[in-house]
């Protein structure tokens, strides 16, 4: 999404320009979330958690990937962590009607409740719902007050095809999102369907 947003305004679209600060700041936090994505597949990085997942056994001999607590905790920190990076970038892209980034903030809680794991997550997601609403005020305030470093709508060219490219790349996640969620229920519907055919025929040998 970070590269499709910046893509017009690298292209020049329009006599578009990006100051130098705020194109490797936009970089920096693009890299920061492919590491968030990285690193459990990276053995000797991070915390023994983040390590876990990447395959190594705990004490009891289960894989830590395979601990619904472990993997809701790094879904839910992930998403936090996405919400104060997000509102930071449309902080220094324009604020609310400068940024081509401002729509993502609905985006973040709504990912995180396709990957939910239980009732638990309920709870959580209504603050999740909530970073994501004070999110969008702040950015409202960076707008309002003009708090902003770099306004990417003064370049309406450049500023329309990012934010297509920025929603269509939002709309196709969700979308494998979505894709992912109907192939572990139709995966679960064949296992228990299998186990009902299974007790059926004991009953019958019985």
């Amino acid at each position: 999404m970070l590269a499709a947003g910046m893509f017009p305004y690298a292209l020049g679209k329009g006599g578009a320009t990006v100051p130098p600060t705020i194109y490797w700041r936009v970089l920096a936090i693009g890299a920061v979330f492919i590491l968030m994505f990285a690193l459990p597949d990276i053995p000797n990085i991070g915390p023994a958690v983040i390590r876990g997942l990447a395959g190594p056994e705990d004490a009891k001999g289960e894989e830590l990937a395979d601990d619904a607590g472990v993997v809701r905790k790094l879904i839910w920190w992930y998403c936090l962590t996405d919400l104060v990076l997000l509102t930071y970038l449309v902080h220094i892209t324009g604020g609310i009607t400068g940024s081509m980034f401002a729509g993502l903030y609905l985006l973040v809680p709504s990912l995180a409740l396709l990957v939910m794991l239980g009732s638990e997550d309920v709870a959580r997601a209504f603050w999740l719902i909530f970073w994501a609403a004070a999110g969008i005020a702040a950015s409202f305030f960076f707008s309002h007050f003009h708090e902003i470093e770099y306004d990417a709508s003064q370049y309406p060219h450049a500023f329309d095809i990012s934010l297509t490219l920025v929603s269509l790349v939002g709309i196709s996640l969700l979308i494998v999102q979505v894709l992912v969620v109907k192939r572990q229920l139709e995966v679960i519907d064949r296992e228990a369907k299998a186990r009902s055919e299974e007790s059926a025929r004991d009953d019958k040998t019985n």
